[in-house]
């Protein structure tokens, strides 16, 4: 049966869908920290470490380094990336918004003193891209034109996977005595995104123009654009504070 306005079915799909979203995330979180704590010694006075404040391309916010000996590191972070810009996918233009928060778990290697080192691990995502269009003109969607109010809003979401491995390499010690910097350039391999769509015109409904907005999905899901969220580009500047 279809909820109606007003209908307490509806409210509780909507509740329900929230807290499957909150679930989700946390899981993801949860997952990050227990990684992280496979590496934690029993006591963290007893170990070598640094915290670092970081900027770039998934974000702002902050690592935590071990050193386990002069060749090896571990280092865990997450930041966060408030960040929109408006992008044009299968002829249409959107508000994108990035994923957000992000961050990495990898083993850092220093194959010859602490200046340069080669880095392997995990990315991780606790978000996914979204993009959203308020339709004022028509608009062609797959391979038919519609009214601006057949279409109403259109919002969407670039589902990528959780986790991806990265491979990269960096500049600069974590684990450097006092106040440094440190760059790190990479690529996280993800695999390519689920594009999700619905929207709320008159049409939303229409067995045709529901048709039409699944060839729209595969047209975003080629389009060049969304290959950015595929293999993620990482550039960061870290900022050691300890």
């Amino acid at each position: 049966m279809t909820p109606v306005r007003g209908d307490p079915c509806a409210d509780l799909t909507e509740r329900d869908a929230h807290e499957i979203e909150v679930d989700r995330a946390m899981r993801k979180l949860l997952f990050f920290v227990c990684t992280l704590t496979l590496f934690l010694p029993v006591s963290l006075e007893a170990q070598n470490y640094r915290f670092a404040a970081k900027v770039g391309t998934i974000g702002v916010g902050g690592d935590i380094t071990f050193g386990l000996n002069d060749y090896f590191d571990v280092r865990g972070g997450l930041a966060f990336l408030p960040y929109e810009r408006d992008m044009t996918l299968s002829d249409i233009e959107y508000a994108v918004e990035f994923p957000s928060p992000n961050g990495l778990v990898v083993l850092d290697f220093f194959p010859a003193g602490r200046r340069a080192r080669l880095t392997g691990g995990l990315f991780y995502s606790l978000g996914d891209a979204k993009f959203s269009n308020s339709a004022l003109s028509i608009t062609r969607i797959g391979a038919r034109d519609y009214l601006p109010l057949d279409i109403g809003i259109i919002t969407g979401e670039l589902k990528n996977s959780d986790l991806a491995p990265y491979f990269g390499i960096g500049l600069g010690d974590p684990m450097g005595i006092g106040v440094g910097f440190f760059l790190d350039v990479g690529m996280a391999f993800r695999s390519a995104p689920e594009v999700t769509m619905k929207t709320t015109g008159f049409k939303k409904n229409d067995a045709d123009f529901l048709q039409q907005l699944e060839a729209e999905k595969k047209a975003i899901a080629e389009d060049s654009d969304v290959k950015f969220f595929q293999n993620y580009l990482v550039i960061s500047l870290g900022f050691r504070i300890r």
